[in-house]
């Protein structure tokens, strides 16, 4: 078993544990677009995040693509107002 099946499955154990206990879970790969050298940074950044704000709309059974319009938006001015940096660029 490679460590992604692993991880799959510790998670899937955490999240029927916790949902036996009357919570709402969910699993998330927040890698998408992270392994790879296509795009920017900035590109893979708002996919990561997309990814995110869509786990958290399924978890408060909201319309994910109302919460990314909202949210987005928001996430790119803590970037531009430096409250929020790139991991490449924070470590630099």
């Amino acid at each position: 078993m490679d460590f992604a099946d692993a991880l799959r499955r510790a998670v899937e154990r955490m999240a029927a544990a916790l949902a036996s206990l009357g919570y709402r879970t969910g699993g998330l790969d927040v890698t998408r677009g992270e392994m790879g050298t296509r795009g920017t940074v900035e590109g893979r950044a708002e996919s990561v995040i997309g990814s995110l704000v869509d786990a958290v709309a399924a978890v408060l059974d909201v319309d994910p693509l109302a919460l990314r319009s909202d949210l987005l938006p928001r996430v790119r001015q803590f970037v531009a107002d430096g409250y929020l940096e790139f991991a490449d660029s924070a470590s630099a």
